[in-house]
């Protein structure tokens, strides 16, 4: 994804940033994927889960242990191979070139309806089930995040209805050396400004 921003802090911040090795600023977001479901059951509702299943070899799940409530509308969790133990299985499935599906559970609490939705790898990750990519071979995938956009509860007497959206996406972050051709020109940019009276 490219973009144009203008450069709001100082030159010498950004440099520092650069060099210290700030990955999270050369974050590339490959892939976002919007999806929203919504369900009746008895019993009140009062979190609700989004595991993320490949549905390749072994059933991969991400996000399986986290629980949100209408207090994190807007809140983003990102999971790594550091803290979820099946990424790297679910990331080599979805770079595997292999057209599969990939499921978004919904699972309401305490109250049980669970509920899901299964789309092709394409439509996931470039928004077209036809596309001939199908899936991100060939890419690194560093990091996965979810966030939930809106989540909509009414508890009545015995029974409970939701609605909610959310958006998983895939992020990559460049190696170290990517980012040294941009801390160069920063360091160019420096040097310009100090030149000027």
């Amino acid at each position: 994804m490219r973009f144009t921003r203008h450069v709001v802090a100082p030159l010498s911040a950004l440099l520092l940033a650069v060099l210290a090795g700030a990955p999270a600023a050369f974050a590339e977001t490959l892939f976002s994927f919007r999806g929203g479901q919504g369900g009746e059951q008895n019993g009140v509702v009062s979190s609700i889960s989004y595991p993320v299943e490949h549905n390749g070899g072994g059933h991969p799940r991400l996000f399986e242990d986290f629980s949100f409530t209408s207090n994190d509308i807007g809140k983003t969790v990102t999971v790594t191979r550091d803290t979820e133990s099946d990424f790297d299985a679910f990331t080599v499935l979805l770079t595997d070139g292999v057209r599969q599906d990939i499921t978004f559970w919904v699972f309401p609490a305490p109250a049980q309806n669970f509920s899901g939705a299964g789309f092709p790898e394409p439509f996931v990750v470039w928004n077209e089930a036809a596309d001939p990519r199908i899936d991100l071979q060939g890419r690194r995938i560093d990091a996965y995040t979810l966030r939930v956009d809106t989540m909509e509860i009414t508890n009545g007497a015995t029974r409970s209805t939701y609605h909610t959206t959310y958006t998983f996406s895939g992020v990559t972050v460049p190696e170290p050396a990517a980012a040294a051709p941009l801390a160069a020109a920063v360091a160019v940019l420096l040097r310009r400004r100090r030149r000027v009276p």
